[in-house]
């Protein structure tokens, strides 16, 4: 209801103008009818306004492992958490992070292009209209490997490190000597 203002015997009750501005509010007397330490008028401030995307940065080409960062900013209240979704070409959009951190791993299956978007939340609870990035193309990658004395391609969703029991095709043995 209404604050209490600290070291006063008095109490500010805010009021809300219907245009959302900030209304001065003048300290009541006391019980004995004074007027507290403090006469000076203090204003409260409403934050009705939601935080700003700032940023929503994605790569253009990817391997399946890939960094998304996003920023936003907010004047009163500091921003509270973010929203973060995306979607393929063929599907709608997809909840992926509600965190209070900006940046976070996105692991998505190769051959598809993927959009992402972010909302922003303040400590009051005020969300920003949701802010789209570019889309990113998760690469499909094809390696040659030797099995069994052929050579055999394969179309892999992220870049192999090795595969047990064949190698890359092209790779020599390491020499014991070094």
């Amino acid at each position: 209801m209404g604050k209490r203002l600290l070291g006063a015997s008095h109490t500010c009750w805010p009021v809300l103008r219907f245009d959302h501005s900030a209304h001065p509010c003048k300290p009541t007397t006391g019980r004995a009818g004074n007027l507290g330490p403090s006469t000076a008028p203090i204003t409260v401030t409403i934050d009705t306004t939601p935080p700003t995307i700032t940023s929503l940065i994605v790569p253009a080409r990817a391997i399946p492992d890939f960094a998304v960062s996003w920023s936003a900013q907010d004047n009163l209240t500091g921003v509270s958490h973010y929203d973060v979704q995306y979607k393929s070409e063929s599907s709608g959009w997809t909840d992926w992070v509600s965190t209070p951190v900006t940046q976070a791993l996105f692991t998505g299956p190769g051959g598809h292009v993927y959009t992402f978007r972010v909302s922003a939340t303040d400590g009051v609870g005020n969300e920003s209209d949701w802010q789209p990035s570019g889309q990113v193309t998760v690469s499909l990658v094809k390696k040659y490997y030797a099995a069994a004395g052929r050579r055999v391609a394969m179309q892999v969703p992220m870049m192999a490190t090795g595969c047990i029991g064949a190698r890359a095709w092209g790779e020599t043995r390491p020499s014991r000597n070094g």
